[in-house]
C-alpha cells in the first residue's frame, strides 16, 4: 500500500508538472499565443525593389524568438552577404497584438568584391504583428536598421510580413 501511495503521488506530481510546463505536445491555438514555429514571407515596402524573403520564426513560451532565413543573400544593397540566424524577444502588447525584436550579424560573402569575408555589421528588426482569428495566421509590419561594425546607422528598411503556423502532420 505504501508503494502504491508513493507511485500515485509521483504520477500526480508529474501530471501537475507537465501541465504547468505546458508539455501538451502542441502549441496554444488561440489568438493570444505566438509560441510555435511559423513559415513567413517578408515583402519589402521601402525600398520596394528588394525581392520577397522567406523566413522561419520560432517563438518560445518564455518570450524568446529565433529567426532563420537563407544564409546567403546575393541581392543586398551592399553586395552578396552572409547572415547569422537572428535571436530576440517578443511580448504581447494588446489583445492578439505583439511586439518582436530580433538581431543578426552579417559579413561579406566570399564573392563580395568590396570585402571578402569581412564582418560588416548588424541588423536589428522590430515587428508589430497581429494574430488572425484562431491563431493560425500572423500579419504585420516591420522596420529594420542596419549598422556598420562601428555602430553607425547605414541603412533602414520597412516591410510587411505574412505567416502561417507550422503544425505537425501525420505521416499516413
Amino acid at each position: 500500500m505504501k508503494r502504491f501511495k508513493s507511485y500515485l503521488l509521483a504520477t500526480i506530481g508529474l501530471a501537475v508538472l507537465a501541465g504547468s510546463l505546458g508539455l501538451s505536445g502542441a502549441a496554444q491555438t488561440d489568438d493570444q499565443h505566438l509560441q510555435g514555429t511559423w513559415n513567413a514571407v517578408v515583402t519589402a515596402t521601402d525600398p520596394p525593389s528588394l525581392p520577397p524573403l522567406k523566413v522561419l520564426l520560432t517563438f518560445t513560451r518564455n518570450g524568446e524568438v529565433v529567426e532563420t532565413r537563407r544564409l546567403y543573400n546575393p541581392f543586398s544593397p551592399f553586395g552578396p552577404l552572409m547572415f547569422t540566424p537572428a535571436h530576440g524577444a517578443w511580448e504581447r502588447t494588446a489583445n492578439n497584438e505583439f511586439a518582436v525584436t530580433i538581431v543578426d550579424f552579417f559579413q561579406a560573402a566570399p564573392n563580395n568584391p568590396a570585402a571578402d569575408g569581412t564582418v560588416l555589421g548588424e541588423e536589428k528588426v522590430r515587428f508589430s504583428v497581429t494574430l488572425g482569428p484562431g491563431g493560425e495566421s500572423l500579419s504585420g509590419r516591420l522596420v529594420g536598421e542596419v549598422k556598420d561594425s562601428d555602430g553607425n546607422l547605414i541603412f533602414t528598411f520597412s516591410a510587411s510580413v505574412q505567416a502561417t503556423r507550422i503544425r505537425p502532420e501525420p505521416l499516413n
